[in-house]
């Protein structure tokens, strides 16, 4: 629909959240489910360059107003910067992976009318984007103070987070709350243009809760509008292009600036209780794309590997972890995974003559030393259990399920990665060729590539490359494309000692001490026979994975 012509009301002001890839499709989801008159603002600091002039030819069509703010590092920072030259009643400032449900303005604009509310929150349900979603993401924002002998601290709550929509009845009903988000939020004109609901120090984390406490400071409440709906795509695919924005968004220093100004501007502690909960949030959400710890120092992310850093026995994988700074909660968890890697792999060798398992350990070790996430070395943990461990079943779909509960089953992000992994070949043929390949690359596939480069070094590292008549696994294309993920992850030593193992070739073993085995074997009455899999034998694209819900 064009954006009505009649003097409007209300302005939105859509600006990026952490990512460019699902920008137009925020603003086709609020030109088709909006009928009241909006004026609509996209502000920006910088555009990626595929995505400029798409937006610019929107302009031209005048389906959207752009604003460019230049050196602002946050979207609050846009949102200040043209807050004054807003002049409608309301201001909606919506996210740019946001899709509202037809008659959301509507509804948030009689809760506004009808209650006098300074801001007015929507229900945040959030999805894939592949399909319906009522699972609520946050149902308002609860604040409780906690008074101390040493301050006051601030404890802050999603209400009903990751309930069913569609389950809670008559308990989603227009109410007082403490705060919303600006993934959307609805503010009174007079309230942006004054400036209260912004702080030059509060951009990071923590700026819509400092937009709500401002306006109560002045009288105006914060209210919960259900009827309104709005869905978050938090779980739409990341690609490689959103890495850049992502990692600058997400950064730690940003983070800490604003707990400081808002602990000093709202007098809180800075404990636990008020933020322990956000700096979690911003570690994790910060690894879920970028893949690296949020505290890999640049020195060891290039640094090559060498043999004797290399860990094969659970023990020492356990100390390495420990050694790089893991948290205990993590190492725990990699403990109780190299058991069930274990209880996976028994009896299975390597073509070398090594126990399957010590090359597991030894991918996952790799990982480690280059700081990748923990989901991500577990990823390398398990890599080969699909198309390895021996038969528990002989029937490839039963083997499949099998595998797949002893990962956590098929909502679990693991199980998703290693079946990723398995049937990587498939998916990398899929590829686009040339430069699209690498910009338009999930972050799913890089990180199958990143284990791809893992299990690479890990071979050549462990001297199984000279003892083992399968040779290299990857082709040069693939190598390419990898070393290119890498560079873009930011892991140059891991790049860097890819290029070293292709430009040396493994020295061959000494005479007389090949095993004659086939790529993986095991011993049955005293001899060697191929570990019996039946996933092995059917074509890796057939199998078929359960499809996650949006559950990170």
């Amino acid at each position: 629909m064009p954006v009505p012509t009649a003097r409007p009301r209300v302005t939105i002001v859509m600006t990026p959240r952490e990512r460019f890839t699902l920008t137009e499709r925020a603003i086709d989801a609020v030109r088709a489910s909006t009928a009241v008159p909006f004026r609509f603002i996209f502000a920006f600091a910088d555009l990626p360059d595929w995505l400029a002039p798409r937006l610019r030819q929107r302009a031209d069509k005048g389906e959207i107003e752009l604003r460019q703010v230049r050196d602002a590092a946050w979207p609050n920072q846009i949102r200040m910067a043209i807050a004054a030259d807003l002049d409608t009643d309301y201001v909606v400032f919506l996210d740019n992976d946001v899709v509202p449900e037809p008659g959301w303005l509507e509804a948030l604009l009689a809760c506004a009318d009808e209650t006098g509310a300074g801001i007015v929150a929507p229900l945040y349900l959030w999805s894939d984007g592949t399909g319906p979603s009522g699972r609520i993401h946050m149902a308002g924002g609860r604040l409780t103070w906690i008074e101390g002998p040493d301050g006051s601290s601030l404890r802050e709550e999603h209400a009903h987070m990751n309930e069913e929509a569609e389950e809670l009845g008559s308990a989603l009903s227009r109410r007082p709350c403490d705060f919303g988000e600006y993934h959307c939020l609805m503010i009174r004109g007079d309230l942006v243009r004054s400036g209260i609901v912004f702080h030059e120090r509060i951009n990071a984390l923590h700026e819509h809760i400092h937009a709500s406490l401002a306006a109560r400071e002045r009288g105006l409440a914060t209210w919960l509008e259900p009827a309104a709906r709005v869905t978050y795509l938090a779980f739409a695919p990341y690609t490689l292009r959103d890495l850049a924005y992502y990692s600058h968004r997400w950064s730690a220093d940003g983070g800490e600036e604003s707990i400081a100004a808002f602990a000093e501007r709202w007098g809180v502690q800075d404990d636990e209780i008020s933020f322990g909960g956000v700096r979690r949030f911003l570690a994790r959400h910060r690894e879920d794309v970028t893949l690296l710890r949020a505290d890999a120092p640049a020195g060891q992310l290039a640094r090559t590997m060498r043999p004797e850093d290399l860990a094969q026995s659970r023990a020492r994988l356990l100390d390495q972890a420990a050694e790089a700074g893991y948290p205990p909660a993590a190492i725990a968890g990699l403990g109780r995974a190299c058991l069930a890697a274990a209880s996976l792999l028994d009896g299975a060798y390597r073509a070398c003559g090594r126990p399957f398992l010590n090359h597991l350990v030894g991918t996952a070790s790799v990982l480690l030393f280059y700081r990748l996430r923990i989901q991500t070395v577990l990823g390398g943990l398990f890599h080969a259990t699909f198309t390895h461990a021996p038969t528990m079943t002989t029937d490839p779909q039963s083997q499949l399920a099998l595998v797949t509960q002893a990962l956590g089953g098929p909502e679990k992000t693991l199980s998703r990665l290693v079946h990723s992994y398995a049937t990587r070949r498939h998916r990398w043929k899929a590829l686009p060729a040339g430069p699209k390949a690498l910009e338009d690359l999930s972050l799913l596939d890089a990180e199958v590539l990143v284990i791809a480069a893992a299990n690479e070094a890990e071979m050549w590292l462990s001297g199984e490359l000279r003892h083992a008549p399968a040779g290299r696994e990857m082709t040069r294309p693939v190598e390419t494309l990898a070393k290119e993920a890498l560079a873009t992850i930011g892991l140059p030593g891991l790049s860097l000692l890819l290029t070293q193992i292709a430009a040396t070739p493994p020295a061959p073993a000494p005479a007389g001490t090949a095993i004659g085995a086939p790529a993986a074997f095991m011993f049955r009455s005293g001899a060697l026979v191929p570990v019996p899999n039946p996933l092995a034998l059917v074509t890796k694209a057939s199998l078929s994975h359960p499809t996650r819900s949006a559950a990170r």
